[in-house]
């Protein structure tokens, strides 16, 4: 079975990927932190990818 949503742990890239145009739903986990579910599309993927290869390019840490 495929998974239909993505969860992300940080608030930072779940807002980035919100001003891009990703809707998310947010909701507690198991363990009662706060966790941001996305569709999880062919479009989605590839954003996100970018995003991480982008952050990976312009950080110092």
């Amino acid at each position: 079975m495929e998974n239909n949503y993505s969860v992300i742990k940080k608030k930072s890239l779940a807002e980035a990927l919100n001003f891009i145009g990703f809707r998310y739903f947010k909701y507690q986990d198991e363990e009662g932190k706060t966790v941001y579910s996305f569709e999880n599309t062919d479009k989605f993927n590839f954003v996100l990818h970018e995003l991480i290869k982008l952050k990976k390019s312009t950080s110092n840490y």
